[in-house]
């Protein structure tokens, strides 16, 4: 394995423990469009960013989210997390990007509490909220597979 090195701008985020993910009230996105660029199969309309984009977003009830995507082949359920923001938000290339939140607005300390998964369009529904793999949800599933080196 390669020498991992720290800077300024790349650190390790934490994993949180297991507990509702509704109690964090602001939320940070990283939407990478790098996959957009190299997947040719992809139709997207518009320029697409060369550099890592960021959003600031909100978590949103599962009863709500649940009203969205009641006809969803994928339904929500407590493995997801749901969010959005009025006009930003995820899009097609950004699933497995981390949805990260900051401990406190003070602290340096940021926690992953999402993994995108899915969302119906690009660019995004203004109505609908994107949603997330709910990273305490499987906490201990994540524990089970990963080492202390």
């Amino acid at each position: 394995m390669g020498t991992f090195i720290y800077a300024k701008d790349i650190q390790t985020v934490c994993l949180p423990s297991v507990r509702p993910i509704s109690s964090l009230e602001k939320m940070l996105s990283s939407l990478d469009g790098e996959d957009c660029n190299r997947k040719r199969k992809l139709k997207i309309k518009g320029q697409q960013p060369n550099a890592l984009q960021q959003a600031t977003i909100q978590v949103i009830p599962q009863a709500t989210c649940n009203q969205f995507w009641i006809q969803s082949p994928s339904p929500v359920s407590n493995q997801h997390v749901c969010a959005t923001a009025a006009g930003k938000d995820t899009c097609s290339g950004d699933s497995g990007g981390p949805m990260i939140a900051q401990l406190t607005e003070a602290s340096t300390t940021w926690i992953q509490i999402g993994i995108t998964s899915f969302r119906n369009r690009c660019p995004a529904d203004k109505n609908r909220p994107s949603v997330y793999a709910n990273v305490p949800y499987f906490r201990d599933w994540i524990d089970r597979y990963m080492t202390d080196e």
